[in-house]
């Protein structure tokens, strides 16, 4: 089921604008630092301190209140990038979640990184982490 993310973020009526390339590396790269132990437990399946994956994932993620937060999907699927506002974060797993689907890896961040999410489709490797930062950890 490989549906478009702009038009999933339409129907949940999820106040949204695209980011630009430059933005998204940006983004990305301070992901990478803030998160570490998320994105070693998303490529590879092994779950570091502080990082829930799939039903211990739902959760803390379902019970995030309205934010900001950013939706990074991997380059190859060919997704745009976007800055989100809502009541909570959406359920984007469908987005990741068979052989047929072109995004391997969708990263959901905070707008002030307190928390992310990370919906991963490898082929060895299919699921939901998520990560909560205190404040000290978010620098």
């Amino acid at each position: 089921m490989n549906l478009d993310l702009e038009e999933r973020l339409a129907r949940e009526e999820i106040s949204h604008e695209r980011l630009a390339k430059a933005q998204k590396v940006k983004l990305l790269t301070r992901w990478y630092r803030v998160f570490p132990e998320l994105v070693a437990s998303a490529r590879h399946g092994e779950i570091r301190e502080g990082v829930c994956r799939d039903s211990a994932a739902d959760e803390p993620y379902a019970a995030l209140s309205a934010c900001d937060f950013y939706i990074l999907p991997d380059d190859n699927s060919g997704m745009p990038s976007y800055t989100c506002f809502s009541a909570s974060p959406p359920e984007l797993s469908e987005l990741v979640s068979d052989t047929f689907t072109i995004c391997d890896e969708l990263v959901v961040v905070d707008g002030n990184f307190s928390w992310s999410a990370v919906f991963v489709n490898h082929m060895w490797l299919v699921g939901k982490y998520f990560s909560h930062k205190s404040d000290q950890d978010r620098t």
